[in-house]
């Protein structure tokens, strides 16, 4: 049996196959590389000023802190189906605070924003279950 799709508590997550033009037969690392750094910049892109890069960070659940603005962060998860789970989450810095109830309000307008622009470039999936996934509806 394969492994379940990612999910994330307090986030939105959809996921991209930004190696889906190669395959390890013909293509090196370098590759795989540059198609990452291309999707990271793709997000970028998509997430807008208000987000800056974030060092070696990562969240609770082993996915790496891509972005982080002053309410969310964006992570990524990758799998060993070589799919990159994007999830748009309430930041960590903001855990406790008062700005928590405005992220946690704010959460699913903003991940929809988000995901529409990202999905301008790439086609993204979301989980339906935790073994099954569905295009995402815009």
């Amino acid at each position: 049996m394969g492994e379940g799709l990612f999910w994330r508590r307090d986030a939105v997550t959809a996921y991209a196959e930004p190696y889906d033009h190669l395959t390890t037969d013909e293509n090196h690392q370098d590759d795989f590389d540059e198609a990452y750094q291309d999707f990271e910049g793709r997000v970028r892109q998509a997430a807008g000023p208000s987000y800056w890069g974030v060092g070696n960070a990562w969240g609770p659940d082993k996915d790496r802190i891509v972005l982080r603005n002053g309410l969310f962060e964006i992570t990524f998860y990758e799998d060993s189906y070589a799919r990159v789970h994007v999830s748009l989450a309430i930041s960590s810095v903001v855990e406790g605070r008062p700005e928590e109830n405005f992220a946690r309000a704010r959460l699913h307008p903003c991940a929809k924003a988000f995901f529409d622009r990202l999905e301008e470039t790439d086609p993204l999936r979301v989980r339906a279950c935790a073994w099954t996934s569905r295009a995402r509806a815009s």
